[in-house]
């Protein structure tokens, strides 16, 4: 249950992020497109209100050559209705296995620092091991005094601080999350019929 709502969580979250992230040629081609057809037209509606306004006061607007800068080329036209054709192929949300494997590429690689984390808390800390049995093993008074002894003596390079402490902590709880956020995304990357859903929108 808990692993289907991750997946699920994770499936949203990749959505919004493709949804967010994913570029397009087709949709680059109709922005591009459509707002060179916009240009022209407001230029032409401009050149029009002109053209009206000085032609009430007896004026000339031009010379006959300004009408010509709003007009839309066949290629403009082309362009515009080549990029609306091609929004039937549009893929909104980008490829979507190729940014899940991202996405777990991401979560693997910050699962391995907090590895790299734990690893070198834990050998700072790994003196409590020795302590742990040397004092489980001191049987006699004398072996007791030793124990005594050495933890004195080392009791600087023995001590483990909460900052020690909080970096074992939060990095295990890293390396989970991370571990579990990775194989979601494979896990949905690796269906083909939930990459087909999503490629479709």
């Amino acid at each position: 249950m808990v692993i289907r709502m991750r997946v699920k969580t994770l499936t949203a979250a990749s959505l919004f992020l493709l949804a967010t992230e994913a570029h397009s040629n087709e949709l680059d081609a109709l922005i591009n497109s459509s707002a060179a057809l916009v240009s022209q037209i407001d230029r032409g509606i401009k050149l029009a209100g002109a053209g009206y306004a000085y032609a009430n006061t007896g004026g000339a607007l031009t010379s006959g050559s300004l009408a010509g800068t709003a007009h839309i080329s066949t290629a403009q036209l082309n362009a515009y209705n080549a990029a609306l054709g091609n929004m039937g192929d549009y893929q909104a949300y980008g490829d979507v296995q190729a940014l899940l494997e991202s996405q777990a590429s991401t979560e693997f690689e910050l699962m391995n620092t907090a590895v790299e984390e734990f690893t070198d808390v834990v050998v700072e800390m790994i003196a409590v091991v020795e302590v742990a049995e040397i004092a489980a093993e001191a049987e006699t008074p004398d072996d007791k005094a030793e124990v005594q002894e050495y933890v004195v003596a080392n009791e600087t390079a023995l001590t483990i601080t909460q900052d020690q402490v909080d970096t074992y902590n939060q990095s295990l709880d890293d390396i989970e999350e991370h571990g579990n956020n990775a194989s979601a995304y494979l896990g949905v990357a690796a269906n083909e019929d939930a990459v087909a859903f999503c490629n479709k929108g």
